[in-house]
């Protein structure tokens, strides 16, 4: 991603900060009413591109003679944009290549004076519509759109809400999932016609297939779809069901979903999770049954977990995309941890802490307020580890902090009163202080704005006897960290006496802690509740040291590669396959290939699931490395032949092509 850059008169502006109390009426934003875009487009799905003409009737809030445009494309943007006029009058184009934008101005006509209607048309043709997952997709910036506007300028990074009215044509023997409502169809021989039209979506999206199955369902007055492929009917037709609920239980408890209807897409072939493709649309990867006797529970999540996004970011409340998405994603998390606990489901599924402290062993930068353009520049997983881990992690100890009702009074006002607009960090944290009455620079500053981590530990107990009746506990805690937290220190008794006593936990080096109890001292435990993410618990964690050396390999940490050796030295040798294939991976990336090509083989013939396929593959590669092409093409073919991982019969190809370079 690039950095939000506001764009006004010069485009030079300076960014103004706003502090915004409850029920103050954020900033303008297009005028009273959304920009509405009319759009007649012809797609032809073989050939991946859509061309068309496009109408836009908006006002903007200041004077100005410049406009930008976001644009995916591949080639000349001059080519692809054409008859340009505003307000009936030609304009000139000039590309817009700005921290990885692209898209162009328009300029060279009557500068627009503050609060005027105005229009602009143009026609243009899309040559970068990806074809994935077994369907044409065009989702997002496929369109030119103008960006988020507001008193401050021209966002760049940032979509606003819109109105759209759109015609598309496209062959007959093709389905087509939308953002819109379809309001008429007609077909003409072997073209069908379709008129749609929705109210503030940021993005209109398009998939097409001439396979895609579909059925519908309706939660309270919401349509939802579901579109599959025809060896997937069980789970087209479980996920509809899950959606509805989720639906319901959203409307039920948030008072409206931000949303007309839905539409849920087909995804790969291994059950990764989902994500919103669109605004009203998103993808569940396919192959669920691969989860076992875990596939409802994780499917009911994942449900509820994309559908949840759709209150953030994707059509109702938007945030500054200066930096990461962490916002949008903690707040949709927080509305599936809700669902999650209506459903009564197993949180197990919510392994975000984990994340975040798989990056911690890393020792990634996890800063959650980090220029995105500085984001750009890193080589590891930020997405899982700062967007999802630690961003939903610190957002649960803010609710601790301030307490959970509180916490859920800033939620629903946001939701409430930031349709459509941005808002800041700054922002979020004066909501917060106003509702609990407490200063909170301290958090703000050690959980969204420094790199740092807590790792609390007991060095030392030792009691004093007082009289015949009482005991004094006396507690020696570290702090191996450098961030603090509130901590919960927990005494219990051989009486089965147990007393809570919370420190603020403000010390960097060592504190002692003296509590008096009645009887003799059982045990002392800090964090009883496991609230807090200290570094020592996670490295004796299995799952978070899978995710750890995941994360090593992804990002080539060579120098942490040793390390994470050692901590899978930790888990017993015949623990899976999954932990076998990572110790087997690592051993090659360190140049240990005798002893990868055993631990591989082991895990490869045992034939049974996507880690034996993945070992199988990673023993081509080592083969490769070692110049034995001749096993190596064995193991490719192998692959092929029995493989049932479409992903990886992919690169085997590839490799039985052109040798595997480490």
């Amino acid at each position: 991603m690039a950095m939000n850059t506001i764009l006004m008169k010069a485009f030079s502006s300076k960014i103004k900060r706003y502090v915004f109390f409850f029920f103050l009426i954020p900033a303008f934003c297009y005028g009273n009413s959304s920009p509405l875009y009319l759009i007649k487009v012809q797609i032809d799905p073989v050939k991946s591109y859509v061309e068309g003409k496009e109408i836009i009737k908006f006002e903007i809030p200041f004077s100005t003679d410049s406009i930008p445009f976001i644009f995916s494309h591949k080639g000349n943007v001059n080519g692809l944009i054409r008859n340009i006029k505003v307000n009936h009058k030609p304009a000139n184009l000039t590309s817009l290549s700005q921290n990885g934008v692209s898209g162009f101005y328009l300029t060279g006509f009557d500068k627009f004076i503050k609060g005027e209607k105005q229009e602009v048309s143009f026609e243009f043709k899309s040559d970068s519509i990806p074809y994935s997952d077994g369907y044409f997709a065009a989702v997002q910036e496929w369109m030119p759109c103008m960006p988020f506007i507001d008193n401050e300028g021209f966002h760049i990074m940032q979509a606003g809400l819109k109105d759209f009215d759109l015609t598309m044509s496209f062959p007959s023997s093709y389905t087509a999932a939308t953002t819109g409502i379809i309001t008429s169809k007609k077909q003409y021989g072997k073209e069908l016609t379709l008129n749609s039209s929705i109210k503030q979506v940021t993005y209109y999206g398009i998939c097409l297939s001439d396979k895609f199955k579909v059925d519908e369902v309706q939660a309270d007055g919401l349509k939802i779809y579901s579109y599959y492929f025809k060896d997937d009917p069980l789970w087209g037709n479980k996920l509809l069901g899950m959606a509805k609920n989720a639906v319901n239980f959203y409307k039920n408890h948030f008072g409206f979903y931000p949303a007309d209807q839905l539409s849920i897409l087909p995804g790969g072939s291994h059950p990764n999770g989902g994500f919103p493709i669109s605004s009203n649309m998103y993808v569940i990867h396919r192959g669920l049954d691969e989860r076992g006797k875990g596939a409802d529970n994780f499917a009911q999540w994942i449900t509820a977990h994309e559908i949840g996004h759709f209150y953030w970011g994707f059509g109702n409340v938007l945030f500054d995309q200066s930096y990461s998405i962490w916002f949008q994603i903690s707040m949709g998390i927080y509305a599936d941890w809700l669902f999650s606990e209506y459903a009564h489901l197993d949180k197990s599924v919510y392994d975000f802490d984990k994340r975040y402290m798989a990056g911690v062993i890393n020792n990634f930068n996890t800063t959650i307020m980090q220029p995105v353009n500085d984001l750009a520049k890193i080589n590891f997983d930020y997405n899982n580890v700062i967007d999802h881990g630690k961003s939903f992690t610190v957002l649960m100890m803010l609710k601790d902090v301030i307490g959970t009702k509180k916490f859920e009074k800033v939620y629903l006002s946001i939701l409430n009163n930031y349709k459509g607009k941005l808002i800041s960090i700054d922002e979020f944290q004066t909501m917060c202080e106003k509702q609990s009455g407490l200063n909170l620079d301290w958090f703000f500053k050690e959980w969204y704005k420094s790199n740092g981590y807590i790792d609390y530990n007991i060095s030392h107990v030792s009691t004093k006897i007082l009289d015949s009746l009482n005991t004094q506990v006396v507690c020696c805690i570290e702090n191996r960290g450098n961030n603090y937290m509130p901590l919960d220190i927990q005494v219990e008794t051989q009486n089965g006496q147990r007393i809570l006593k919370t420190i603020d936990g403000n010390f960097h080096d060592s504190t002692t802690i003296n509590i008096n109890v009645k009887g003799s001292l059982q045990n002392v435990q800090i964090d009883p509740q496991h609230k807090l993410p200290m570094l020592s618990r996670y490295r004796l964690d299995t799952t978070t040291i899978y995710q750890a050396v995941g994360y090593a390999l992804d990002a080539k940490n060579y120098p942490q590669y040793f390390t994470m050796l050692n901590l899978l030295k930790s888990i017993p040798a015949t623990h899976n396959n999954y932990s076998r294939f990572l110790y087997g991976q690592l051993l090659f990336e360190t140049g240990q290939y005798n002893s990868a090509i055993q631990i591989l083989s082991e895990v490869a013939d045992t034939g049974s699931g996507y880690n034996a396929e993945k070992s199988l593959l990673e023993l081509g590669n080592i083969y490769d490395a070692t110049n034995d092409r001749k096993k190596a093409i064995v193991v490719y073919k192998k692959e092929i032949a029995d493989g049932k991982s479409q992903y990886l019969i992919k690169l085997s190809k590839k490799y039985l092509e052109s040798p595997y370079a480490n």
